[in-house]
Formats: C-alpha cells, structure tokens, sequence
C-alpha cells in the first residue's frame, strides 16, 4: 500500500508494530516517519481493496467447522 509512494515496509515489521492498530493511526506514524504527507483518502481505498483480494485469494475454511445449508 506504502510502496506506490516510495516506501518499502517489511510484512514482518509492520505486523509486529502496527497490529490491533487503527488505519489511520498506521498512516500517520509512517507519514511521520518517512517525512511524507500521505491522504488518508487515498489510501484507505487501496488498503480495502488489498483486505478483499486476500480475502477472496487467501482465506481457507476452518477444517471441522460446520457450515449451515447454503454456507461455504
């Protein structure tokens, strides 16, 4: 999401520090960081639409779990 403005964040690092932690919040710290303004507006977008793709792509079923008719 940081990389189409020139930041490169390692997965690793940003699990570790920006876990639980709101969107905003998560721009504004690496907005400081990097001495970038960087719109809110413009990345929210970005980041759901990467949330949906990995959902779409990444997300298994819990083995085990029963789903309702129609579920799954």
């Amino acid at each position: 999401m940081f990389r189409q403005f020139g930041i490169t964040l390692k997965l690793t690092e940003v699990f570790r520090r920006f876990k639980g932690v709101k969107l905003y919040e998560i721009i504004d710290t690496i907005s400081k960081e990097h001495g970038v303004a960087l719109a809110k507006a413009e990345l929210e977008p970005v980041y759901r639409a990467e949330v949906a793709r990995l959902f779409d792509t990444e997300l298994e079923a819990i083995a085990g779990r029963k789903y309702p008719a129609g579920e799954h």
